[in-house]
This record gives structure tokens, C-alpha cells and sequence, in this order.
């Protein structure tokens, strides 16, 4: 089982993994979209996808819609954003996209990604 972490910051993509790969969990790292949709079309071990809200070129929403709406994947995405307090976009995303199943502020807590790691890969 794999976990994807999309971000345009290299260093965050890092972080997060080094949290999964303590608990042996197999981590991918993405800067941008585009490379993230390549992994998602070509592996199919990838059993959650953690993804930033806004990135340069296309943003996380747009992967997003394209895994679910156009790919039909079902794999859950959790968001991460530094704007977690809007309400409206939070609501647009949850509403659109059923395969969201959370958020998460930034600067990301390790706490909350030991929680996740634990949810889905334990």
C-alpha cells in the first residue's frame, strides 16, 4: 500500500513522508499535478493521495476533480492548505468531491499525519 503526497513545496512532500515511512507505509512525492496524475494512472497500490489546495499551473482541486471525475478513482484525498478557514471552499470541495475526507492545516502537525497513517495503513 502506497501513500501520495502532492505539493509544490519540496520539503513539506518530505516531512509527511518521512512520518509514513516510519511506520514502513510506501510514500510517493509529487510537486505538481500533472506528475501526480502520471502516478495515480500508473499505480494502483496508491491507497490515499494527500494532496496541497494551491499550487502553481493547477491547484489540488483540479487533481481532485480529474482522479474523481474523469480517472473514476475512488481513493480518498485529505487537503492540505494554509486556508482552512474558508468556510466556502472548504464546503464547495466536500460537497463536489465525496472522495475528500478531510483537512489539515498548515504548517502541518505531525501529530495529525501519525493519525492518518494509523486510520488508513493500520
Amino acid at each position: 500500500m502506497t501513500v501520495l503526497i502532492v505539493d509544490d513545496e519540496s520539503s513539506i512532500c518530505e516531512e509527511i513522508c518521512d512520518v509514513f515511512t516510519f511506520f514502513e507505509i510506501n510514500c510517493l512525492q509529487s510537486n505538481h499535478v500533472a506528475n501526480a496524475l502520471k502516478k495515480l494512472r500508473d499505480n494502483n497500490q496508491i491507497k490515499l493521495v494527500i494532496t496541497d489546495l494551491k499550487m502553481p499551473y493547477r491547484s489540488g482541486e483540479d487533481l481532485i476533480k480529474i482522479a474523481y471525475k474523469e480517472l473514476g478513482l475512488k481513493t480518498p484525498f485529505v487537503v492540505i492548505t494554509g486556508n482552512i478557514d474558508d468556510d466556502e471552499t472548504k464546503h464547495r470541495i466536500l460537497s463536489n468531491y465525496k472522495n475528500v475526507v478531510g483537512f489539515i492545516q498548515k504548517p502541518v502537525d505531525i501529530e495529525e499525519i501519525t493519525k492518518l497513517a494509523k486510520h488508513y495503513f493500520g
